[in-house]
Parts: C-alpha cells; structure tokens; sequence
C-alpha cells in the first residue's frame, strides 16, 4: 500500500462482496466430500462468515452475535483511525473496485496528512481502542461496558464495528518475506488497527503484500479456506483484466498480482484436509462486468471513540499496544 493507497485492498474487498452476495442469494453450492459433490457437507457455519463478532458480554462468557443479513458496510482501520464503507449497494449489487479503490485511497491520504484531527505522523505507532480487543477476555469485557456506560455514540461506533460485513486494515508495516507474512497472518500484524474479535479481516501492508485473519470460533477452516480460494481467484481475474485492459487499473497489476499470491499463502496455513475440502466444492465463476458510466464517489464515515472521560481505558489501550509488542515473536 502506498499513501494514494493501491488496488489490491479494494479487490479483496469486491471479492468478498461478491462471495457474500453469492451467499445470500443462495447460489454457493455445498461443501462436499467428493469432487463431483456427492457427499454434501453440512453449511451452518457459513452464516457466521459475514458481519459476526465475537462479544465479550460478561467476564466469564463471549457471545457470537451477528448484525443480520441486511448489513452492507465493512469497517476500514487504519493508523489509529476507523471507519465504515458501504460495500454493497442499496439494491444488492457490490460497489466497483474503482469505486472502492477511490474510497480507501480517499481514507489513505485522510490518515496520512492528519487533517488536523489528530492523526499522529507517518512512523508514529499509532494507538485504536482496537488494540483492547487484543487483552484478555475478561479485562477487554470490563473496558468494553465502560465504553458502552459512557456515551451512546461510544455505542453506535461498537455496534458499526461488530455489525460490520468485515474489517479491513490498511497497515504500513512492509513484511519482507513469507515467514514475517505469515507471521503477521497469525497475530494480525503490529496489533494496532486489528479488531481481533471481528469474523475476519483482511489486513493489507504497505508493500501490497495482503493476509487473511480470521477469529476462529465463528467458523472452521475449511470456510475461511473457500473464501480466500474465492477471493484469490476474483483478484486474479482483476489482475489479467488489467493487463489487457487500457484502465486505470493497468498501472495497479502488479500489486494486485503480490495480493493474490499472498492470500494464496495464506490460506495455505490451513490444515491440507481443510484444503482438500476447499478444493472438493464447485468453483464459482467469476465474471467482471465491463464499466458503465462513471461510478458515484462512495462516502465513508469517520468513527471515534469518545475516551475524555475514561483515562483508564486509555491507560489500558497504551498497556495492551505495549504487552502485544513485548511478547509477539520476532
């Protein structure tokens, strides 16, 4: 990701769009044992792919709670800042990934320059109440009721996260290789911009290399598997348009390109049955449409905590940024 922010986040975003749009309407075909699907799988777990939190309702017990099936926004984390983005449109159709792609470079340039909102400089680590979902379940849940007791608008940004179709992370970290890429795979990056408790995120680095994340009470691997296979392949097929395409998209081809093999290494992470499993379904076919008229600038919208009153979960966001940092793996 550069600071005009690149393609490959807005074509992870499109392809999950579309695979949940898919899910919705009912022409995913099952899971199944076999390659000619003979032995269908059961597919409960997927209505919990999409816009799905994990809540920590009590100190001793978490609740799986969705936001239903008309949900069309994502939430976008980026340097400390949040936000959400409609993803599907009022009528069901997924926004294009130049829509998209105008949209986070929009929220890219807005996080870089600050804008006088207090967004701290490039370099700076930068410090979200998301990093509280990184504590321990029972300090997260108590910090949690003390947003909720504050104000309702600390209410309506948690509702916006935890109902969201899913997050995406816009980080400036540059993993070098495949074994920091996996790494960050497995811990969501830095733990700055990651809302551990959301179904999953795509978390898209500087370099335009892009993982997938995912909370795994909500579903098994082979799930998660099927959608980075999706994902992967839709990114793909945006990459080979843009290569023999004249567009704006020609000059994003080789990152989206580092995108697509990134999610396909991520999704190797999982256990080679969970694959085997994958693989066994029917492949969607992806078709990109061609472009009408110029698409309607997607707005997005600015969410923030109020925390003037509650200096000990600001005290708590600086301790769990500095704990996530001690004890991650180099």
């Amino acid at each position: 990701r550069n600071e005009s922010c690149d393609g490959s986040p807005s074509a992870c975003d499109a392809g999950a769009g579309r695979f949940c749009v898919s899910l919705r309407a009912g022409k995913i075909s099952p899971d199944a044992l076999d390659t000619r699907g003979q032995v269908p799988l059961c597919m409960a777990q997927y209505k919990r792919l999409f816009a799905y939190s994990r809540v920590p309702v009590s100190a001793e017990a978490d609740e799986l709670v969705g936001g239903g099936d008309g949900i069309r926004h994502i939430a976008v984390l980026c340097r400390g800042c949040m936000y959400t983005l409609d993803l599907i449109t009022e009528v069901g159709d997924v926004v294009s990934v130049d829509a998209l792609e105008a949209a986070l470079g929009a929220i890219a340039r807005e996080t870089l320059d600050g804008a006088g909102r207090g967004t701290p400089p490039l370099g700076t680590p930068p410090l979200s109440p998301s990093v509280l979902t990184s504590m321990r379940r029972n300090e997260w849940a108590m910090h949690r009721r003390s947003l909720l007791s504050a104000c309702e608008e600390n209410s309506a940004v948690l509702t916006a996260i935890e109902s969201s179709l899913f997050c995406l992370t816009l980080s400036d970290e540059t993993p070098p290789d495949e074994h920091a890429l996996l790494r960050a795979a497995m811990l969501g990056g830095c733990g700055c911009d990651v809302w551990y408790d959301k179904c999953f995120s795509f978390i898209v680095f500087r370099n335009g290399r892009a993982v997938f994340h995912s909370e795994h009470a909500h579903f098994d691997g082979p799930i998660s598997a099927r959608l980075t296979v999706y994902t992967n392949r839709f990114v793909s097929t945006v990459e080979a348009a843009a290569a023999t395409a004249s567009s704006s998209l020609a000059g994003s081809c080789v990152i989206r390109s580092q995108c697509a093999r990134s999610l396909s290494t991520a999704s190797r992470v999982t256990d080679v049955r969970e694959s085997r499993c994958a693989t066994a379904s029917r492949l969607e076919s992806i078709h990109l449409e061609a472009p009408t008229a110029a698409a309607t600038p997607l707005k997005f919208r600015r969410l923030s905590f109020d925390l003037a009153s509650l200096p000990a979960v600001s005290d708590a966001m600086k301790a769990a940024l500095d704990a996530f940092r001690r004890h991650a793996p180099s």
